[in-house]
């Protein structure tokens, strides 16, 4: 069997990665890093506007985890895209103030830099596949009045980072207070009376 020593390998297996080549093997795996490598591109590039957003972004997460008690770390993507579906939520009440003061170039302005904000969300559910997962869930588990209001919101399939939390409760609370319009209260009686049957 032919001995080896280190002398007799290569150089070149011992010369370090180009800093080029190793920042292109760190992908961000988490929305906060993705916001954060963001900040550092739009800096590099000088892309103010996508800068400022970014900054702001991560100025509202510091912020939150100051107000944590006790402190800790806002890292999980559940807790940054709620962040996010907070500033994207200003934004709109900015829009709608300047469109009726006829600042259109302000509401442009606010529009460039909501749909920063947004292409950094997961893909969200439309707002008519979070109706009818919330309005099944309310027939699985009977539904019918406000006292099961709680019991909807912690069954729902739904990620936090898929949808905003306020969509899920205004269905929810759109669906158990009327539960005859929207059929809950039949769909609920079929499906139990199903269930009974096949047992």
């Amino acid at each position: 069997m032919r001995s080896w020593c280190l002398h007799s390998i290569s150089p070149a297996f011992f010369r370090p990665i180009p800093p080029r080549l190793a920042a292109a093997r760190k992908v961000p795996t988490t929305i906060l890093a993705r916001i954060k490598e963001g900040e550092k591109k739009a800096a590099e590039t000088n892309d103010t506007p996508r800068l400022w957003v970014l900054r702001g972004l991560l100025a509202d997460i510091a912020e939150a985890e100051k107000r944590r008690y006790p402190p800790r770390m806002v890292n999980c993507d559940s807790d940054v895209v709620h962040l996010i579906h907070k500033a994207i939520a200003k934004r709109n009440e900015v829009i709608a103030m300047y469109r009726e003061g006829g600042r259109e170039d302000l509401v442009v302005e606010e529009e460039a830099e909501g749909a920063i904000i947004k292409d950094l969300l997961p893909p969200q559910l439309a707002t008519k596949e979070v109706d009818e997962i919330v309005l099944q869930t309310c027939v699985d588990v009977g539904a019918t009045s406000f006292k099961h209001f709680n019991h909807v919101l912690r069954t729902v399939p739904i990620s936090p980072t898929r949808a905003p939390k306020a969509k899920i409760v205004a269905a929810a609370g759109r669906y158990i207070n009327n539960p005859e319009k929207y059929g809950v209260r039949e769909r609920t009686a079929v499906t139990h009376s199903n269930k009974f049957s096949s047992a």
